[in-house]
């Protein structure tokens, strides 16, 4: 696990706040969400194995997974705050919009020129 990665995490909790003002790229926002979900689930996958004395390949492969399933929880979340069934999801659909939230789903949508996403409705 990078030595960086608890910084990082708390960076990323403090910029997720900036995502509902200024203008944010697709990368921008990719790295939000490593610094925010992803690395909190890198350093939870990978503790018991660093606390246990695991070999640092174990650790390192487990931050790597964490960070994968982080990523990908994130970008879910962005989706179902937009498309999600309240009834599931616990929010309101369309809250993250209403908000003016720049999550991956809406800078990717603004910055398609145009494009549409089959499947998404979009």
């Amino acid at each position: 696990m990078p030595p960086h990665s608890w910084q990082a995490g708390r960076n990323g909790r403090c910029r997720w706040l900036q995502l509902c003002y200024p203008w944010r790229s697709l990368d921008e926002c990719l790295t939000m969400a490593g610094n925010k979900t992803a690395t909190l689930l890198a350093g939870s996958c990978a503790l018991g194995a660093l606390l246990g004395g695991g070999p640092p390949e174990l650790v390192d492969g487990l931050s790597r997974f964490g960070h994968h399933l982080g990523m990908a929880f994130q970008l879910i979340d962005d989706l179902l705050a937009i498309w999600g069934d309240p009834r599931r999801t616990g929010k309101p659909v369309g809250s993250d919009l209403r908000a003016r939230k720049r999550s991956v789903p809406v800078v990717r949508a603004l910055t398609a020129g145009g494009q549409r996403w089959p499947g998404l409705g979009l």
